[in-house]
Protein backbone atom coordinates (compact mmCIF):
# COMPACT_ATOMS: atom_id res chain seq x y z
CA UNK A 1 0.00 0.00 0.00
CA UNK A 2 1.16 3.71 -0.53
CA UNK A 3 0.89 6.61 1.76
CA UNK A 4 -2.29 8.92 1.08
CA UNK A 5 -1.55 12.52 0.57
CA UNK A 6 -2.90 15.10 2.46
CA UNK A 7 -5.93 16.76 0.90
CA UNK A 8 -7.09 13.50 -0.57
CA UNK A 9 -8.21 11.17 2.27
CA UNK A 10 -11.73 11.90 1.68
CA UNK A 11 -11.50 10.77 -1.58
CA UNK A 12 -9.87 7.23 -1.52
CA UNK A 13 -11.55 5.94 2.14
CA UNK A 14 -15.43 6.02 2.54
CA UNK A 15 -15.07 4.50 6.12
CA UNK A 16 -13.27 2.88 9.25
CA UNK A 17 -14.41 1.20 11.60
CA UNK A 18 -13.04 -0.69 14.97
CA UNK A 19 -13.46 -3.78 16.64
CA UNK A 20 -12.76 -3.94 19.94
CA UNK A 21 -11.29 -7.92 20.54
CA UNK A 22 -12.45 -8.03 24.54
CA UNK A 23 -15.71 -7.01 23.70
CA UNK A 24 -16.71 -6.66 20.25
CA UNK A 25 -17.78 -3.21 20.36
CA UNK A 26 -16.97 -0.81 17.11
CA UNK A 27 -16.13 2.46 16.74
CA UNK A 28 -16.60 4.61 13.43
CA UNK A 29 -13.43 6.22 13.01
CA UNK A 30 -13.61 10.42 12.16
CA UNK A 31 -11.65 12.46 10.45
CA UNK A 32 -10.48 15.85 10.52
CA UNK A 33 -10.29 18.69 7.67
CA UNK A 34 -7.41 18.64 5.70
CA UNK A 35 -5.37 15.67 7.70
CA UNK A 36 -4.22 12.12 6.92
CA UNK A 37 -5.75 10.15 9.76
CA UNK A 38 -8.83 9.12 11.28
CA UNK A 39 -9.40 9.52 14.93
CA UNK A 40 -10.69 7.54 17.52
CA UNK A 41 -12.75 8.58 20.51
CA UNK A 42 -9.89 10.43 23.46
CA UNK A 43 -9.98 8.29 26.57
CA UNK A 44 -8.35 8.96 29.94
CA UNK A 45 -5.19 6.76 30.95
CA UNK A 46 -4.20 7.68 34.48
CA UNK A 47 -3.70 11.64 34.22
CA UNK A 48 -3.48 11.59 30.19
CA UNK A 49 -6.11 11.95 27.75
CA UNK A 50 -5.38 9.91 24.89
CA UNK A 51 -6.15 10.56 20.99
CA UNK A 52 -5.59 7.32 18.75
CA UNK A 53 -5.28 8.03 15.41
CA UNK A 54 -4.71 5.64 12.15
CA UNK A 55 -2.18 7.45 10.28
CA UNK A 56 -2.77 7.19 6.56
CA UNK A 57 0.90 8.97 5.29
CA UNK A 58 3.09 6.50 7.71
CA UNK A 59 2.86 3.22 6.05
CA UNK A 60 4.72 0.06 8.56
CA UNK A 61 6.29 -2.83 7.11
CA UNK A 62 2.99 -4.94 6.85
CA UNK A 63 1.59 -2.66 4.77
CA UNK A 64 -1.08 -0.79 6.68
CA UNK A 65 -1.17 2.59 8.50
CA UNK A 66 0.41 3.03 11.45
CA UNK A 67 -1.16 3.57 14.62
CA UNK A 68 -0.10 6.99 16.66
CA UNK A 69 -1.11 8.00 19.84
CA UNK A 70 -1.40 11.72 21.14
CA UNK A 71 -1.27 12.70 24.98
CA UNK A 72 -2.99 15.63 26.39
CA UNK A 73 -3.34 17.23 29.98
CA UNK A 74 -6.85 16.47 31.21
CA UNK A 75 -7.20 19.57 32.72
CA UNK A 76 -5.67 22.23 30.28
CA UNK A 77 -6.29 20.03 27.27
CA UNK A 78 -2.58 20.89 25.92
CA UNK A 79 -0.49 18.14 24.40
CA UNK A 80 2.07 16.58 26.93
CA UNK A 81 5.86 15.96 25.68
CA UNK A 82 6.66 12.32 24.02
CA UNK A 83 8.82 11.37 27.01
CA UNK A 84 9.46 8.13 28.92
CA UNK A 85 6.67 5.37 28.38
CA UNK A 86 4.17 7.88 26.51
CA UNK A 87 7.65 7.89 24.05
CA UNK A 88 7.08 4.04 23.49
CA UNK A 89 3.55 4.42 23.00
CA UNK A 90 3.73 6.92 20.67
CA UNK A 91 3.73 4.46 17.63
CA UNK A 92 2.45 1.36 17.46
CA UNK A 93 2.73 -1.13 14.14
CA UNK A 94 -0.17 -3.64 12.96
CA UNK A 95 -0.08 -7.07 14.30
CA UNK A 96 3.03 -9.10 11.74
CA UNK A 97 1.11 -11.44 9.62
CA UNK A 98 -2.09 -10.72 11.60
CA UNK A 99 -3.53 -8.18 9.05
CA UNK A 100 -4.67 -4.63 10.31
CA UNK A 101 -4.92 -5.91 13.82
CA UNK A 102 -3.23 -3.72 16.72
CA UNK A 103 -2.19 -4.01 20.13
CA UNK A 104 -1.92 -0.57 21.74
CA UNK A 105 -0.28 -0.34 25.23
CA UNK A 106 0.30 2.73 27.66
CA UNK A 107 1.42 2.29 31.21
CA UNK A 108 -1.17 -0.24 32.92
CA UNK A 109 -3.62 0.09 29.80
CA UNK A 110 -3.80 -2.66 26.37
CA UNK A 111 -6.24 -2.34 23.68
CA UNK A 112 -6.76 -4.43 20.74
CA UNK A 113 -8.64 -4.07 17.70
CA UNK A 114 -9.02 -5.05 14.02
CA UNK A 115 -9.67 -2.22 11.44
CA UNK A 116 -12.66 -2.74 8.40
CA UNK A 117 -11.73 -0.50 5.55
CA UNK A 118 -14.42 0.71 3.10
CA UNK A 119 -12.51 1.70 0.30
CA UNK A 120 -13.83 4.28 -2.56
CA UNK A 121 -13.29 3.13 -6.20
CA UNK A 122 -11.56 5.13 -8.22
CA UNK A 123 -10.12 5.00 -12.07
CA UNK A 124 -10.75 4.41 -15.57
CA UNK A 125 -12.12 1.13 -17.10
CA UNK A 126 -12.78 1.09 -20.67
CA UNK A 127 -14.73 -2.28 -21.53
CA UNK A 128 -15.99 -3.69 -24.69
CA UNK A 129 -18.21 -7.17 -25.08
CA UNK A 130 -19.35 -9.28 -28.52
CA UNK A 131 -21.30 -12.05 -28.68
CA UNK A 132 -21.84 -14.69 -31.40
CA UNK A 133 -24.43 -17.20 -31.00
CA UNK A 134 -26.44 -19.62 -32.98
CA UNK A 135 -29.86 -21.80 -32.20
CA UNK A 136 -31.19 -24.92 -33.55
CA UNK A 137 -34.49 -25.06 -33.68
CA UNK A 138 -36.36 -28.43 -34.19
CA UNK A 139 -40.37 -29.29 -35.24
CA UNK A 140 -41.52 -32.48 -33.74
CA UNK A 141 -45.01 -33.02 -33.76
CA UNK A 142 -46.10 -29.55 -34.72
CA UNK A 143 -44.56 -27.94 -31.60
CA UNK A 144 -41.37 -25.97 -31.32
CA UNK A 145 -39.28 -26.44 -28.29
Amino acid sequence: MRPIQRGTLESEIESVVVTFIDSGKTEILETKKNSVCHFFSRFKVGSDCVQLRLDWSDINKNGYPVLDADFYDIKSGNKNSLTGTRRNSHHTNSAEGGGRVYSWTFEHYTSAFSVQITWLAAGICNASSSAIGSAIVSKVDGSYF
